[in-house]
């Protein structure tokens, strides 16, 4: 009989499905201002809202509003937030492949002006191997035993170096504190010939990783400062062929995907500090011809304690949420006001679903 009269009021009274307009800015990108969406009232009747999914709540200091957010922390769990990190329960919060590529933010795209891939060669007068050619960055296999490498500066006013933020154009005319970011995303797609070796490096807090690529042998390998941690063969084929590359470290997680394939995920050690880089990415080809098309810098998103304008939480985190209660945050977390200012949000006041947005 609940389920049936939930139904029944569900239908004739709200609806089962919704439209509505989008008047604000706090879910930026992922929904802009004046989207209209449909939003799926019977979501939750029959399960309870999963981690990472997207919800439409009313919201909890004015019920006559209706707000959408994102779930972070489930029923029992303990949340904070830490060098722009969601932890729950004392650990980082991990994303999978395909939640890194939902909640990514764009840094920048190589095919736009000015460029900023550069060879480290070319600023002690040896000739460079990679050239850009076509709209993509190319290296011809040659016989020396010379890596030649590639790397990503980040340019602010002027062209001068400076670290990545969590800047975002939508948010141009909000006076705020820019945070600098550390966890990154490299995309392109990879064509490579040859018997040498293809290496991809993230630079993180004075510290690098570098991942070796052996077309020919179908290995890959794991170093941090000259140290192997970690050795494995590809499941992918390459040297066939164009393939999807992914290369990130997201939530204090090394990742490298192929043609959409998880070949290497590694834990990295340690809370990250505020210390920022712009040189998060270094690539190199020995004895190999690369191309790299649609190179592409992402940024992860980057979690303040608080929103501009706002008061930090009034109980302090951690947050320890009790049975049906959630942690919900909004993807522009710069304006947002979300968990961080209303604390634990109550089940009973999540109605349901954008359908569509992921």
């Amino acid at each position: 009989m609940v389920i049936l009269a939930l139904g029944f009021r569900t239908w004739l009274v709200m609806g089962l499905v919704e439209p509505v307009t989008i008047s604000g800015s706090s879910m930026v990108p992922t929904l802009h201002q004046a989207d209209r969406l449909r939003i799926d009232r019977t979501r939750f009747a029959w399960r309870n809202p999963r981690r990472g999914e997207v919800v439409v709540l009313r919201q909890p200091d004015d019920g006559r509003q209706l707000c959408i957010k994102r779930v972070v922390g489930l029923p029992g769990e303990t949340v904070r937030l830490a060098g722009g990190e969601v932890w729950v329960d004392g650990r980082v919060l991990t994303k999978s492949l395909a939640e890194q590529q939902v909640m990514r933010r764009t840094v920048h795209r190589e095919e736009e002006n000015p460029r900023r891939w550069q060879s480290p060669a070319s600023q002690v007068r040896e000739p460079s191997g990679w050239q850009w050619l076509d709209g993509q960055w190319q290296c011809s296999a040659d016989d020396t035993k010379r890596e030649h490498r590639l790397g990503y500066v980040h340019h602010g006013a002027h062209s001068r170096e400076r670290p990545i933020t969590d800047d975002i154009p939508s948010n141009a005319g909000v006076s705020r504190k820019l945070n600098r970011v550390r966890d990154f995303m490299l995309s392109a797609n990879l064509r490579m010939e040859g018997r040498g070796t293809f290496t991809l490096e993230n630079h993180d807090d004075g510290r690098t990783w570098r991942v070796t690529i052996c077309p020919m042998e179908g290995s890959i390998d794991l170093e941090n400062d000259g140290k192997t941690l970690w050795s494995g063969s590809l499941s992918t084929e390459l040297g066939r062929g164009e393939v999807s590359l992914v290369f990130s470290n997201f939530d204090r997680q090394l990742l490298l995907a192929l043609d959409g394939h998880v070949e290497l995920r590694y834990p990295l050690d340690g809370e990250p500090s505020s210390a920022g880089t712009a040189r998060p990415f270094t690539v190199g080809a020995r004895g190999v011809s690369v191309s790299l098309g649609h190179l592409t810098l992402y940024r992860d998103i980057y979690y303040a304690s608080h929103a501009v304008g706002t008061l930090p939480i009034a109980a302090e985190f951690p947050v320890r949420l009790a049975e049906n209660e959630y942690f919900v945050l909004g993807d522009n977390p710069p304006i947002s006001v979300d968990s961080r200012f209303w604390g634990a949000v109550s089940g009973r006041l999540l109605l349901g679903g954008p359908l569509g947005v992921r």
